[in-house]
């Protein structure tokens, strides 16, 4: 089984950036999906990164092994895991602190990167929903209206963390396919080509624009993807996303980028090793650690850019 890093982006709003959750996060056990998760996050250890942790812990008392007695001859033998312990799944990621740029750590039937996503947007809502009535309060005891603190409250912390998944253009169709709907395709272009004659007059002086198609909803999504990658193979473009929703409703942001989007393959029981009698607490130490942050070096032409504009 391959241990995968995946590229992705976190953006969120100025009244509360990406640093600014990602300092706030305490560790915490939660459950999401019907699955307990603790979300660890170390801010201070490196000046360059957020390193993060995501572990799922699995409520089975019980594993199966195929044993071989001899040669032809297969037994299955149930094991118990003991009182105090549970099996449980890992996902360690890091973020560039200037670009919300990252890698996140994934292999088979773990928690997956839009699984692990969804679990740092469901914390950004609900520490900002923590800063909000920490404002609203705050105003309360100034003297304001109980309606007048909580309008003021409201508009100052109202955002939300988005975040997309970097797919290279010959990805795209196996990407897409997972998604119930396609909403939007955005490209980017460094020139004004073709250029319209309504837009002569800044050719000179733009460095970069965007173009935007929506689709109609009724749509067939396998019809729209073919329209998609003529444009993005055939269009001389510099990157682009691409808006839609998955089966269960969620909106997903998929962004076209150049880099690889695996940025390495590691076998897993070399992964596992290394990280054995690990103490959750000291996690950034971990060497899973070390090969996101070697990843992100090794491209750092890509995770030093930011592509939020």
């Amino acid at each position: 089984m391959l241990v995968k890093f995946l590229g992705f982006e976190l953006v969120a709003d100025n009244c509360f950036t990406v640093n600014d959750f990602m300092s706030d996060i305490d560790g915490q056990l939660f459950s999401l999906d019907k699955k307990k998760r603790l979300l660890k996050v170390d801010s201070t250890s490196n000046e360059k990164y957020h390193l993060g942790l995501i572990v799922t812990v699995k409520s089975q008392k019980t594993f199966c092994q195929l044993k071989s007695e001899s040669p032809g001859q297969f037994t299955v033998q149930v094991n118990e895991v003991d009182a105090n312990a549970n099996l449980m799944e890992f996902n360690f990621f890091i973020i560039n602190k200037k670009t919300g740029l990252g890698l996140y750590q994934h292999y088979h039937q773990s928690c997956s990167l839009t699984t692990g996503m969804e679990i740092l947007k469901q914390q950004y809502a609900a520490a900002l929903l923590k800063k909000r009535k920490a404002r609203e309060e705050d105003l309360l005891s100034q003297g304001q209206s109980e309606n007048s603190s909580h309008r003021s409250a409201t508009k100052e912390f109202n955002g939300r963390l988005t975040f997309s998944m970097l797919v290279r253009p010959d990805k795209l169709e196996e990407v897409l396919a997972d998604l119930d709907r396609i909403k939007n395709l955005e490209l980017n272009f460094t020139t004004l080509h073709p250029l319209e004659t309504e837009f002569s007059m800044l050719s000179n002086i733009v460095e970069k624009h965007r173009k935007r198609f929506s689709f109609n909803k009724e749509l067939n999504v396998h019809t729209i993807i073919e329209g998609i990658k003529s444009v993005v193979n055939n269009v001389d473009n510099d990157g682009g996303r691409i808006e839609g929703v998955d089966v269960n409703g969620i909106d997903r942001v998929v962004r076209l980028q150049n880099n690889p989007d695996i940025y390495g393959e590691f076998d897993y029981d070399n992964i596992a090793a290394a990280i054995n009698n690990i103490d959750i607490n000291k996690f950034a130490k971990a060497t899973v650690i070390e090969l996101l942050i070697k990843q992100c070096e090794e491209h750092d032409h890509f995770f030093d850019a930011d592509l939020s504009e």
